[in-house]
């Protein structure tokens, strides 16, 4: 009686929807076992291999996001400048402690998590550069001697000291390149041994360069630049690229290390910074053209990219396209921003600091997992250490 009352006229039509579901479903669960006792085998376990192209970091990677997780703060009631990071806990800079007692620009070591300042170097040292793995640093003392000395950070001494001013380690670690009257030069640390590279002098009586390079360079602005500029190498260290004047303005010049007064003018307007993103292309930061910003140099073609616009003071940028640099407002406050630069364009661009004081100096550590930034109040510094977490 209730089979038949199942299929009695007008009861499966009302019921029709529900039926249909419930013998759908049915289908799918019979379906789903049957193919996953052909592929499944419960008594062994199988390897599937998957094809690598599915790993692809711009598949799992689109885009790179940073938070902030905790953040380290050190003020200093005194100016600081010539910051160069040592490690992802260590600053070195200059400061002038006794200023009203005629003290000397010394070098001090900062270590922000537990607080410290180390004096190292006491006598007058204006220019310095540690060395790429941190371990000794090389200065010049500011005297009637001029020499350049190399200090070793552990030991805490100086072990070599040469005649010249030597300006920066190069990224091999034992050798420096420097300036000695017009002449730039590099010079090993371990055996002593100099190379001129250019004379600034001969180089033009040889090449007749265009006339505003040749009253540029052998203006005494040259030498200035070339004494304080951060000098970048290209990763095989064959190469060098410095600022200096150029016209009114500021270009990026390139040496061969490898051909003698090889001096090559790259970007010209008014340059503040660079960086080398790889063998073609270099990131700037300055004004070109009649607009500020930042812009990527092409060296092949001598084309411009413009990467974002704006009054910017600073940038930094790491291997893997973390981009923090600093932007004035229209209000005139300072905003630490930090993106993703993808080699083509900027990403995740956000805002995470304002500060109305003056910025001095921005810059990643080696890893790119902490930002150090340093701004200035009336010759009191403030140093925060920004750390940070991927998503």
């Amino acid at each position: 009686m209730e089979v038949r009352a199942i299929f009695k006229k007008g009861y499966f039509k009302k019921y029709e929807s529900l039926i249909i579901f419930v013998l759908a479903l049915g289908v799918f669960v019979l379906t789903f076992y049957m193919l996953s006792n052909s592929f499944i085998d419960t008594t062994k376990s199988k390897t599937i291999i998957l094809d690598k192209s599915i790993f692809d970091d711009n598949t799992l990677r689109p885009e790179l996001k940073l938070v902030v997780e905790s953040l380290d703060k050190f003020s200093s009631p005194y100016h600081i400048w010539n910051i160069n990071i040592l490690d992802s806990t260590s600053l070195l800079f200059n400061t002038l402690e006794d200023r009203g007692k005629g003290g000397s620009f010394g070098i001090q070591l900062l270590n922000i998590v537990n607080k410290t300042v180390h004096q190292i170097v006491n006598e007058n040292a204006y220019t310095f550069s540690p060395s790429p793995d941190g371990k000794s640093l090389l200065y010049n003392t500011i005297n009637a001697t001029k020499e350049t000395q190399i200090y070793d950070l552990e030991k805490q001494e100086v072990v070599k000291s040469f005649k010249g001013t030597g300006h920066q380690i190069l990224p091999d670690g034992n050798r420096y390149i420097g300036m000695d009257g017009d002449n730039l030069f590099i010079q090993e640390i371990e055996s002593g041994m100099k190379k001129n590279i250019i004379s600034l002098s001969a180089f033009y009586e040889k090449q007749k360069g265009p006339q505003e390079i040749y009253e540029s360079i052998n203006d005494i602005k040259v030498k200035y630049y070339l004494g304080h500029t951060k000098y970048k190498f290209s990763i095989d260290g064959n190469k060098v690229y410095f600022l200096a004047p150029y016209g009114n303005g500021v270009a990026i010049y390139m040496l061969d290390l490898n051909n003698d007064n090889s001096l090559e003018v790259l970007s010209t307007g008014f340059v503040v910074d660079f960086t080398l993103l790889n063998s073609r292309n270099l990131m700037l930061r300055g004004n070109i053209n009649g607009e500020e910003g930042i812009f990527i140099y092409n060296t092949e073609d001598k084309t411009y990219k413009t990467i974002t616009k704006g009054n910017i003071y600073y940038f930094d940028i790491t291997s893997d396209g973390k981009l923090a640099y600093i932007l004035q407002n229209t209000k005139g406050s300072n905003e630490l921003h930090i993106a993703y630069y993808d080699g083509e364009v900027i990403k995740s661009d956000e805002i995470i600091y304002i500060d109305t004081n003056y910025v001095t100096f921005i810059g990643w550590t080696k890893g790119g997992n902490q930002l150090y930034y340093v701004s200035d109040n009336i010759g009191r510094s403030e140093i925060l250490r920004f750390n940070f977490k991927r998503l």
